[in-house]
């Protein structure tokens, strides 16, 4: 771990480095070759990570896509200072993804209940995101770090993310092992679907509590049908794999999908 790191980025530190591997695109099956990047020298002293992202064909080494952007863990002290809504960091949960088809790791579904109150029962399967009961087990009191991801895409669109980093003990501890899960909310169209997908709550003068901001932006060059929301799930363990999966919703779909996932190597 880096000495010079601010504490708030403390809990990511496992990220830092430069990640190879490959993964998958679906629907199709189609391999890809990915290189990540994360690093902490170009703010020294501040709590941001930049981050470059680069997927190649598998068969010619072609690009395919790239992504470049920020990754910022706020001081306790100043979480919500830049945002435009009061947040209600407590009740702060990822929305909910479709498991028809799942990764090797399911990262969706293992670690969900990482963000539910005590009175989740680990029976209830009825959910979209079951709960493995292994992860109950061993993944006691979790602290979250509050978590910002900020990205530019060149085919015309850019995010702004909210979600936590979690040191995952049970696979080696805040040194070796984080889950960051960061996701923009899906659109939605009415105060019943906000309520529903759990957008607000209500504090303790009970006022309704809007949750952190989330959005993503489109140019004219974005080609139809757009991206409406997505998640994004990376869990390192033993300090050089790392597990990646990402969920899609666009304009056509309802809910969001399994749209690739990544296993890559640490090699800086």
């Amino acid at each position: 771990m880096a000495p010079s790191l601010p504490p708030s980025l403390v809990p990511l530190a496992p990220l830092i480095g430069r990640w190879k591997g490959k993964g998958m695109i679906l629907p199709g099956d189609t391999e890809y070759q990915e290189e990540l990047v994360f690093d902490h020298t170009s703010f020294p002293q501040k709590p941001i990570l930049s981050v470059t992202q680069h997927t190649f064909r598998m068969a010619d080494g072609q690009p395919l896509h790239a992504e470049s952007g920020f990754i910022r863990a706020p001081p306790a002290s100043r979480q919500g200072e830049a945002l435009t809504q009061p947040i209600a960091f407590d009740k702060l949960q990822p929305p909910p993804v479709r498991s028809f088809v799942e990764s090797p790791w399911t990262l969706a579904k293992n670690y969900t209940y990482l963000y539910r109150g005590p009175e989740v029962d680990e029976n209830d399967m009825s959910t979209e995101n079951q709960i493995d009961t292994h992860y109950i087990r061993t993944e006691t009191n979790p602290v979250h770090q509050y978590t910002e991801w900020i990205m530019a895409y060149p085919f015309g669109m850019t995010s702004v993310e909210a979600g936590w980093a979690t040191p995952l003990q049970s696979e080696g501890g805040a040194d070796s092992a984080v889950l960051l899960d960061t996701w923009v909310y899906p659109s939605l169209t009415s105060a019943a679907e906000a309520e529903a997908a759990s957008m607000t709550g209500k504090g303790s003068d009970g006022q309704t509590i809007v949750k952190p901001f989330t959005t993503l932006g489109h140019s004219a060059t974005t080609k139809p049908p757009a991206t409406t929301g997505f998640r994004r799930i990376l869990r390192v363990t033993g300090g050089n794999k790392l597990h990646y999966e990402f969920y899609m919703q666009n304009a056509k779909d309802k809910g969001l999908y399994l749209h690739l996932y990544a296993e890559l190597t640490k090699f800086e």
